[in-house]
């Protein structure tokens, strides 16, 4: 399976390229009438003008060629000259729809940056998109920058473009790219997604797009609706770019709730006490900020250490992926249950743990630190010490570990807290009652020391059987509400 890669001066020199096999495609909803989509498929011409000739609608709203390769054929067998047929059929596609509400082409197109072009040239008509979704994941694609033509193409739409994504662009310029791009987000009132994946993004241009978000809240015009943020893949930034997170996420009229930091490790490469305490400060008091993503960003014990102390005082983050970083069993495992039972996290990803063996000598008087992915070693004070923790949090649904025996072992402690926010996300709104899941799951034993008043006490074995019953009928609420959440129907004889 590969692409064919190209040149700056041409369509494409033919040559195959491995893609990434790694990647995992997003998921896309259930097509309809009036989408034409190709996703993670082979593509030889014809293919995209004969499902555009099955379609029951001649209106197409939602475009996607994504993560396709290019096929050889019996007639086409140069890969150039393939792509440059496929090509003239989305170009077609292009113009002849100019109310399409989205469009996602990530591979093969655009190849280079004259296919680039083409393609925005192509939506010059184009005054509905809701999303754009542009870009290649094959070396050919990093050296394309952002043209100044994407400013007619964002301002075109700037009414109804709601999510921007860009994969594999450069934008380590700052005052030819990062200024093409802030004058397009200039003309973007209604983004609510942003993202910037593997676009080489710099220290110097993330704070001048930290800056034009700041001021566009600030006057209500530009960028006001952001909810995401996603960087993910950035190597260039650097520590200092712990400064302008903070910076951003500090701000009380931002409202962003979702930032992606994946894959960048050179954020929290050795940080000073500055550059990392102004990024917690941030954190401790935002209100707004609901996920935060920090897998494989080379995070170490002591940097985990105080980041769970600053989240002991937010109270809105409810998801936090920590996945496959260098935190260690003995030390990171340590203080995640310390700090466990204050967090007010639903979603902890802790996937990837190591833990530290010996060193080994390797040839002379050379000496390595071996690590390994951890696993439970199943002694009961490990398992007694992580209950423990797990059933002092009520706010925690999923916790994501790589060993199987812990999620066993907490999982009743998840369910509860999962038909506990149910109860009080779900049922108490529609009752009107407030505190339900206290009341519901209250004890009553029957014993002087019990809370409960006098005509609620009851002898042992009918408190007993009253308490069973309580959590039978609230298995069967949870039950039902499981059921409409999915639209499963009784059937009917």
């Amino acid at each position: 399976m590969g692409v064919g890669t190209s040149s700056p001066q041409g369509r494409s020199t033919g040559r195959m390229v491995e893609r990434d096999a790694s990647y995992v495609p997003r998921k896309h909803k259930q097509s309809t009438s009036d989408d034409l989509i190709i996703n993670n498929r082979s593509l030889s011409p014809g293919d995209i003008t004969r499902r555009l000739q099955e379609l029951k609608s001649d209106v197409v709203r939602h475009f996607g060629v994504d993560y396709c390769y290019l096929s050889p054929t019996a007639v086409h067998s140069n890969l150039g000259a393939i792509g440059n047929a496929i090509l003239d059929e989305v170009l077609h596609v292009l113009k002849a729809n100019p109310q399409m509400e989205s469009i996602r082409m990530r591979g093969p197109f655009p190849r280079h940056r004259d296919d680039l072009v083409d393609i925005l040239e192509a939506m010059d008509q184009h005054e509905k998109l809701r999303e754009i979704a542009v870009g290649a994941f094959y070396w050919a694609q990093l050296f394309v920058s952002f043209d100044q033509v994407w400013i007619d193409t964002v301002k075109n739409n700037q009414y109804t473009l709601e999510r921007l994504s860009l994969d594999c662009f450069d934008l380590s310029n700052i005052n030819t790219s990062m200024e093409h791009l802030c004058q397009a987000l200039r003309q973007a009132t209604n983004l609510t997604f942003l993202c910037f994946r593997n676009c080489h993004v710099t220290d110097e241009g993330f704070l001048k797009l930290v800056r034009l978000l700041i001021e566009g809240q600030d006057d209500g015009t530009t960028l006001s609706k952001l909810k995401t943020l996603h960087l993910a893949c950035n190597t260039s930034l650097t520590t200092q770019s712990l400064v302008a997170v903070g910076l951003l996420v500090k701000q009380p009229h931002i409202a962003l709730e979702s930032i992606d930091l994946i894959g960048n490790k050179t954020c929290f490469e050795k940080p000073t006490e500055t550059q990392l305490g102004q990024f917690l400060q941030a954190l401790r008091v935002n209100t707004s900020l609901r996920r935060l993503s920090l897998v494989s960003c080379g995070i170490v014990d002591e940097i985990v250490k105080q980041l769970f102390e600053a989240l002991k005082k937010n109270k809105t983050l409810r998801r936090l992926e920590l996945d496959y970083n260098e935190l260690t069993r003995e030390t990171g495992m340590n203080h995640l249950v310390q700090s466990l039972p204050h967090l007010s996290l639903q979603y902890l990803g802790m996937c990837g743990l190591r833990s530290l063996e010996s060193p080994q000598r390797i040839g002379g008087a050379q000496t390595v630190e071996v690590t390994s992915s951890w696993r439970c070693d199943g002694s009961f004070n490990t398992l007694a010490r992580l209950r423990t923790a797990v059933s002092q949090n009520n706010h925690l649904i999923s916790f994501h570990l790589d060993c199987s025996c812990c999620q066993r072992h907490c999982s009743s402690f998840l369910l509860r807290n999962e038909i506990r926010h149910t109860i009080e996300t779900q049922l108490e709104p529609l009752s009107g009652t407030p505190s339900l899941h206290t009341h519901w799951m209250a004890k009553c034993p029957g014993k002087k020391e019990s809370t409960c008043s006098n005509s609620e006490k009851r002898p042992p074995q009918q408190a007993q059987d009253f308490a069973e019953q309580r959590r039978l009928h609230t298995s069967t609420i949870y039950l039902f509400l499981l059921r409409n959440a999915h639209g499963f129907h009784p059937i009917h004889p």
